[in-house]
C-alpha cells in the first residue's frame, strides 16, 4: 500500500500527468476534507497511481487543470496527459472502483 501515492514537494505535476491513469487531488494545508481523505487515499493508491497537489506551494501545476478550482479538494481524473473528469470527493471511493475497472465514463 501507499506505493502510488505522491505528495508533490516541488511544482512538477507535469513529470506525472502522462500516466495511463492518474488521480490529481489539489488541496491546501488548510483543507479539512484533504486532511481527513488523504491517509485513506494512500491506502489505495496501489489501485490507481495518485498525486497529491498542495495548490500554495505548486502553482504552475494547478494550472493543468483546465477550470478554476472553486473548492478543496478538487479531485481530477486524468489519463494518458489529458483531462477526463472532476469527482467529486462525496463518491470518490465508487469512483475510483469504477476507474479501475474501466467502467469509468
Amino acid at each position: 500500500m501507499n506505493g502510488n501515492f505522491i505528495e508533490l514537494t516541488r511544482d512538477n505535476l507535469s513529470n506525472f500527468i502522462t500516466a495511463p491513469k492518474l488521480l490529481v487531488i489539489f488541496g491546501s494545508r488548510g483543507c479539512g476534507v484533504c486532511k481527513q481523505i488523504k491517509p485513506k487515499l494512500k491506502n489505495v493508491s496501489d489501485l490507481l497511481p495518485m498525486v497529491y497537489v498542495d495548490v500554495n506551494i505548486c502553482p504552475r501545476s494547478v494550472q493543468l487543470y483546465p477550470k478554476t478550482i472553486t473548492h478543496y479538494p478538487t479531485i481530477v481524473l486524468f489519463e494518458s496527459g489529458y483531462y477526463k473528469a472532476t469527482i467529486n470527493y462525496k463518491t470518490i471511493w465508487f469512483d475510483i472502483e469504477k476507474i479501475v475497472k474501466n467502467e469509468y465514463l
